[in-house]
C-alpha cells in the first residue's frame, strides 16, 4: 500500500496524491509557497517538506509500535527522542539533540506534577501542585523559590504570592474582569493599586492607577477603540473602515494620521499629519517587496521561498543580503562594505543545539 501524500500551497489549495476525494473546491492561487506531507500508513505525518529549493528542509516523524511519537528529526539532522511514554501516551523522557535529558510525571488526571531537566551532571526538577478541582496551586522552581496562586469558586485567579510573601490580589466580577489589581510586600503594605471600570459588554471603560490618575475609553459598536482620554485631559480617536481596519487617528495636538490596506488586510499607504504619505507594495504571499518614504525614498526587497528576507536595496542602489540555514534561521549579513559583514553561528557551544553561540 503507497504512502498517502499531501501538498499544500497558499490560498487553501490542497492537491492530493495516494489519497481519493470525492470533492475538491476550485480555487485561484495567486502565488506558490509548497509544503508537501507524507503520511504513514496509519495516517500519521512522517515527513514534512518546507518551500525551499535552495536547502534540503525536511523534517522527519518516527511512531513506535503504539503509535506514539518518539522521534524528531529536523532539517540539520538533529533528532529529539521522545524514549517512553505513559500508557495515555503521555511523552515521559525527552532526549533534545544536545543531549539534554528531560523527565516528566503526571498525576492519575494526567496533569504534570513534575519535570526535570538534566545534562548528566547536575539536574534542574519543577514541581507542580494543584487543588481538588485541577487548579495550580504552587510551582516550585528548581531553586526552591516558589509561586502559589489563589482561586474563587469559579475557579478564576484572585490571587498569587511567592515564597517571600509578596502578593498581588484582584478582585473580579461577575463576567470574570478584573475590578482591582493590589500589590503588596510581605509586610502587607500596598506598594500599588489599580482600580478598572468595564461596561456592560466587558469593555474596559476606565482605569484609575494608585496616584488616582484616570483614563477613559470609548469604543465602536463593533468593539473597536475610538477614543482614549489620558488623566491629562489629552484625547487620542480613532476611527475604522467597515472592515474594523484602523483607517485614521487623530492625536492630543488634533493631528490626522490616515491608513489604507489592500484586499488582503495588508498596510498599503500611511499619511501623516504633515500631510507626508508613505506606500506600501506587497507580492501575492504579503511579502512587503517595496517601501516608499519622504524620508528614505524607495526601499526594495526580495524573498526565498520560505518567506525570508534576502535582499534590501535602499534608495542609493545599496544591497544589503541575509543567508540562513535549514531551519530558516538568520546566518549571515553580507554588506557592500564586506568589513561590516555579520555572520551567526549555531550550535558550536556545549549544549547549544538550536541555540545562537557566535556572532
Amino acid at each position: 500500500m503507497s504512502k498517502p501524500t499531501m501538498t499544500f500551497t497558499p490560498k487553501n489549495l490542497t492537491l492530493w496524491a495516494g489519497l481519493s476525494l470525492s470533492l475538491m473546491l476550485p480555487l485561484t492561487v495567486l502565488a506558490d509557497r509548497t509544503v508537501s506531507y507524507t503520511y504513514t500508513v496509519h495516517g500519521q505525518v512522517e515527513t514534512i517538506d518546507g518551500p525551499r529549493v535552495d536547502v534540503t528542509d525536511v523534517t522527519t516523524y518516527g511512531y513506535d509500535e503504539n503509535g506514539n511519537r518518539n522521534s524528531i528529526t529536523n532539517a540539520l539532522n538533529q533528532t529529539t527522542q521522545i524514549t517512553a511514554h505513559d500508557a495515555s501516551g503521555r511523552p515521559l523522557t525527552i532526549v533534545s539533540p544536545n543531549g539534554l535529558t528531560t523527565t516528566r510525571s503526571y498525576d492519575l488526571r494526567g496533569r504534570m506534577i513534575q519535570q526535570t531537566v538534566s545534562d548528566g551532571t547536575t539536574s534542574r526538577t519543577t514541581d507542580y501542585d494543584y487543588d481538588a478541582v485541577g487548579n495550580l496551586i504552587q510551582v516550585t522552581l528548581p531553586d526552591g523559590n516558589s509561586i502559589s496562586y489563589d482561586y474563587d469558586a469559579a475557579h478564576r485567579l484572585t490571587g498569587l504570592e511567592d515564597q517571600l510573601g509578596n502578593r498581588i490580589d484582584y478582585t473580579l466580577d461577575d463576567m470574570g474582569n478584573r475590578l482591582s489589581e493590589q500589590v503588596s510586600d510581605p509586610t502587607g503594605t500596598l506598594t500599588r493599586t489599580k482600580q478598572q471600570v468595564y461596561d456592560q459588554l466587558s469593555q474596559l471603560d476606565q482605569s484609575i492607577d494608585s496616584e488616582n490618575h484616570t483614563t477613559d475609553f470609548d469604543y465602536d459598536p463593533n468593539g473597536n477603540l475610538t477614543r482614549t482620554l489620558d488623566a491629562n485631559l489629552n484625547p487620542t480617536a480613532q476611527t475604522y473602515d467597515p472592515l474594523n481596519r484602523l483607517s485614521q487617528t487623530t492625536d492630543a495636538k488634533n493631528g490626522l494620521t490616515q491608513y489604507s490596506y489592500d484586499d488582503q488586510d495588508n498596510l498599503t499607504q500611511v499619511t501623516d499629519p504633515t500631510g507626508l504619505v508613505t506606500s506600501y507594495d506587497y507580492d501575492a504571499l504579503g511579502n512587503l517587496i517595496s517601501l516608499t518614504s519622504p524620508d528614505t525614498g524607495v526601499t526594495t526587497y526580495t524573498y526565498d521561498e520560505a518567506g525570508n528576507r534576502l535582499t534590501q536595496t535602499d534608495a542609493r542602489n545599496v544591497t544589503t543580503s541575509y543567508s540562513y540555514d535549514a531551519l530558516n534561521r538568520l546566518t549571515g549579513i553580507s554588506y557592500p562594505d564586506t568589513s561590516l559583514n555579520v555572520s551567526y553561528t549555531y550550535d558550536q557551544g556545549a549544549h547549544g543545539i538550536g541555540q545562537l553561540t557566535q556572532m
